[in-house]
């Protein structure tokens, strides 16, 4: 999943068991929140998801 705003974006890795815990919010979600940790490779920012929720529920 790729997230972004005004400045820049960001590759969000979601790991199978996150993604089989959280199903319903990445599939169904107007506006997804993400937890995470932040992992940097030079210009690329990847945040690996813990949890995930819906920011319009």
């Amino acid at each position: 999943m790729t997230i972004e705003d005004e400045t820049t974006g960001a590759n969000v890795v979601i790991r199978e068991k996150v993604f089989e815990q959280f199903r319903r919010v990445v599939l169904s979600a107007g506006m997804i929140g993400i937890k995470g940790r932040i992992q940097p490779e030079g210009e690329v920012v990847h945040v690996v998801a813990r949890d995930l929720f819906d920011l319009l529920a």
